[in-house]
């Protein structure tokens, strides 16, 4: 009998401390430092993550473009940028004007053309970003003929940087190796902020139409003088009329204006047209 009440008074004892015990740690402050740091390094893209030794920049998500014009009148983020300079080596002959950018534009470039017109400069190094974040965002309905990876995966893939040169009469690759040269002239050219400028006839979807050219040449030389014999051949030619096949076919009905489509799609039939000897 001693034992049982023993027993029983044993059980209520324990009972009553894990009753206080599970009190205790409901009641109990709840740590949010490491919540509150990671909120913080992700409440805003532009801030830049500090520099080490040995840096590997992870992939930047991004939302697809649906409409051209958002990404033209909009300002790469110090991420996007830091990804750009990560993946490619992007020079310069001249070193470019203090970086700043308001609407998708750099308000220190208001110089004067070769011609006198002033306030037709562009900031080549804001040209090139905006560039890129257009080719990796697009978002094609179908894959690529030339390729089974993203525009941008692709271009990552074939070229390590894009030289912006006062001296070239033609940009071309390769020089260094598997780096393209851009005439300065045209990445600056005042129409780089338009997909397509009516009055010039093209615009920035010229330049990365051009860069995706300029990149097949990492692989494929031209097969009949300065064209290539067939489309089939994937060469350079094909890759830019392929491109711009797809942006007049395969990108949301919304992306871009009924001219610009038009315009575009007119410019892939005239390179197949003209390009291909066979």
């Amino acid at each position: 009998m001693k034992k049982i009440i023993l027993l029983l008074v044993l059980v209520i004892f324990l009972n009553g401390c894990l009753t206080q015990q599970e009190q205790a740690i409901s009641n109990a402050p709840v740590n949010k430092t490491n919540s509150s740091q990671n909120h913080d390094l992700n409440a805003s893209s532009n801030q830049t993550p500090p520099k080490t030794d040995s840096v590997t920049a992870s992939p930047v998500t991004t939302n697809p473009i649906t409409k051209i014009k958002d990404v033209l009148q909009s300002c790469p983020t110090k991420e996007e940028i830091l990804q750009f300079e990560s993946d490619f080596s992007i020079t310069f002959d001249d070193a470019p004007k203090l970086y700043s950018c308001e609407n998708g534009k750099n308000p220190n470039y208001n110089g004067e053309t070769s011609t006198g017109e002033t306030g037709k400069v562009l900031d080549p190094r804001l040209t090139i970003y905006q560039t890129l974040r257009i080719a990796r965002a697009m978002n094609f309905s179908k894959p690529f003929p030339w390729t089974e990876k993203d525009l941008y995966g692709w271009l990552k893939d074939n070229i390590i940087g894009i030289h912006v040169s006062n001296s070239t009469q033609y940009s071309f690759c390769c020089s260094p190796s598997r780096v393209i040269n851009l005439k300065s002239e045209v990445v600056g050219a005042w129409y780089q902020t338009d997909w397509i400028n009516k009055q010039a006839g093209t615009g920035i979807e010229g330049l990365v139409t051009l860069i995706m050219h300029e990149a097949r040449h990492t692989t494929h030389g031209h097969t009949c003088g300065s064209n290539d014999k067939t489309i089939d051949e994937m060469g350079a030619w094909a890759v830019q009329y392929n491109l711009l096949y797809w942006m007049a076919n395969y990108l949301p009905s919304d992306f871009q204006s009924e001219y610009e489509q038009e315009s575009i799609a007119a410019q892939a039939e005239n390179i197949k047209k003209t390009r291909f000897c066979g």
